[in-house]
C-alpha cells in the first residue's frame, strides 16, 4: 500500500502487502537526510542503539501509540527517547547506567538547520566532519565507562524511566542536545509551547518533534509503557506472552512460521 501523507514536509509512507514493513519517503528534504545521517553515525557508537529503535518501534506499533495522525508518538521522536535513554539522567536516574551516549551537542555543537545555509556541499562535509571528530574523540575516551546491559535489560528500563511520562511532561521537557530533564516554565525557547509533551529536535531548535501528540494520546502511551513495564517484569513469561507484549500479530505469525521452518530443516538434516 502507497499512502501520501500531507504534513510540514509531505511524505509518501509504503506499507508491505501484510504490514510487517513499512517505510516513509521525502523527496529533496535536506534537513531529514541529514537528520537520518546524524542517527547513522550515533549508531556507530553503540550497536545496541541500532537494535533497540527496530525493538521499540515494532513495539509501538503493537500497541499503537506510533501514529502521529491519531494523537500519538512519530518515529523520530521516538528513536530521541532512545538517544534521550542512553544519556546520563542527572535528575531522576531512571536510565542506563554508565550511560551509553553523551549529551548531543558533544557530538554535534551547533543547531544543524541553521548550519544548512551556503553552499550545500560544504555545509554538509563541515557538519560530517565535526560529527566524525566528536564520536571518535568520544569513543576513544580511556577513562569513560562502558555500559554492558543487555537489550532487554535496557529495554525494560526504557520502560521503566518513561512509564509516568503522562505527568512528568506537563512539567518537564526533555532536551537530548544537553541531555536532560529541563524545566518548560524557565526555558525561554520553550516557554510559548503549549503541547502536552515538548521532545526538543536537537537538529532543529527550538522545534518539538512530537507536537502532533494529544493529551488523550500522551495517556495511552504512558499507559502502555507502564503496562509492557509490569507484564515483562513478570516471572510468569512465556513466547507467546512476550511476542504479545512486544510485536504485532502478523509479526508474531512471522516469527513462529520462521521458527517452525528452521526446526523442520534442522530434522531434516539429521
Amino acid at each position: 500500500m502507497v499512502q501520501l501523507i500531507p504534513a510540514k514536509v509531505p511524505i509518501l509512507k509504503c506499507e508491505s502487502s501484510h504490514n510487517i514493513f513499512s517505510c516513509d519517503i521525502s523527496i529533496d528534504n535536506l534537513k531529514g537526510q541529514m537528520k537520518s545521517k546524524l542517527f547513522l553515525w550515533i549508531s556507530e557508537i553503540d550497536g545496541r542503539f541500532r537494535d533497540m529503535i527496530l525493538l521499540v518501534k515494532e513495539w509501538a506499533k503493537a500497541h499503537e501509540i506510533n501514529d502521529p495522525n491519531s494523537g500519538t508518538i512519530n518515529s523520530y521522536s521516538l528513536s530521541l527517547l532512545l538517544i534521550f535513554h542512553f544519556q546520563e539522567d542527572l535528575i531522576f536516574f531512571q536510565t542506563c547506567e554508565p550511560a551509553i551516549f553523551p549529551p548531543l551537542k558533544d557530538i554535534y555543537a551547533g543547531n544543524v538547520a541553521d548550519d544548512l545555509q551556503g553552499l550545500r556541499t560544504v555545509a554538509e562535509r563541515n557538519i560530517a566532519e565535526a560529527c566524525a571528530a566528536n564520536i571518535r574523540s568520544f569513543k576513544q575516551n580511556k577513562f569513560r565507562r562502558v555500559n554492558h546491559s543487555s537489550l532487554s535489560e535496557l529495554f525494560i528500563s526504557f520502560l521503566a524511566k518513561f512509564s509516568d511520562i503522562g505527568v512528568k511532561a506537563s512539567e518537564q521537557g526533555i532536551c537530548t542536545k544537553t541531555g536532560e530533564w529541563v524545566c518548560r516554565r524557565s526555558n525561554i525557547r520553550w516557554s510559548r509551547k503549549t503541547d502536552p509533551i515538548l521532545i526538543e529536535d536537537p537538529f532543529e531548535q527550538p522545534e518539538n518533534s512530537a507536537r502532533a501528540v494529544r493529551m488523550s494520546g500522551l495517556t495511552r502511551i504512558s499507559e502502555v509503557f507502564e503496562i509492557s513495564r509490569r507484564r515483562l517484569s513478570s516471572a510468569d513469561q512465556n513466547q507467546d506472552s512476550l511476542l504479545t507484549t512486544l510485536v504485532r500479530p502478523q509479526v508474531s505469525l512471522e516469527i513462529k512460521a520462521r521458527h517452525n521452518q528452521g526446526q523442520h530443516s534442522g530434522d531434516a538434516g539429521k
